[in-house]
């Protein structure tokens, strides 16, 4: 995706013990993990029937972002089926972008890939921001299970009308 100036995730890798390293990745993993979106054990990762439901509530954004959606299906359907080590093999035998030197052969902690800045792309993925502020409640386990709940006693009438404060003074 960089290579064709196409900005979708955005997250910057180095080589590592264990393959192509992005700490970004990892704290994003850690938050859905957090809010129930992603299952997370020691050898597995699946999305929850939360993370399901976020999903669906996002498809309108989704639908809009489906060509670049598809590369990203393109890279799941080639790579997502190896382990980790058959994968770090196949990635560790690459060049290295822009370069001839493979991945493999590269530095301990050499940047492999950076960000693409967002002048530099062509194409990239389209949200604006009510999306953003919709995904920062929908992601966030508290605060959508707290709308949920005001929206629950709201139906069934457990309502405080609104006087506004009179001073005494």
């Amino acid at each position: 995706m960089n290579q064709n100036e196409t900005k979708g995730f955005n997250y910057g890798f180095y080589r590592w013990d264990y393959g192509p390293m992005s700490n970004e990745v990892l704290q994003d993993l850690d938050y859905l993990s957090e809010n129930s979106l992603l299952e997370k054990t020691e050898n597995f990762i699946g999305i929850t029937n939360r993370g399901l439901e976020v999903l669906r509530s996002s498809a309108p954004l989704l639908n809009r972002n489906e060509e670049l959606l598809k590369l990203i299906h393109k890279v799941i359907r080639e790579f997502g089926h190896y382990k980790g080590k058959s994968l770090k093999t196949i990635v560790y035998g690459i060049p290295k972008i822009g370069e001839r030197i493979l991945v493999g052969k590269t530095e301990h902690g050499a940047v492999l890939l950076q960000k693409l800045p967002l002048e530099k792309a062509r194409k990239r993925f389209w949200i604006d921001d009510g999306w953003i502020e919709t995904l920062a409640i929908l992601l966030d386990k508290e605060i959508c299970d707290s709308l949920k709940r005001g929206i629950q006693d709201a139906k069934e009438g457990r309502v405080t009308k609104y006087e506004p404060v009179k001073s005494t003074a």
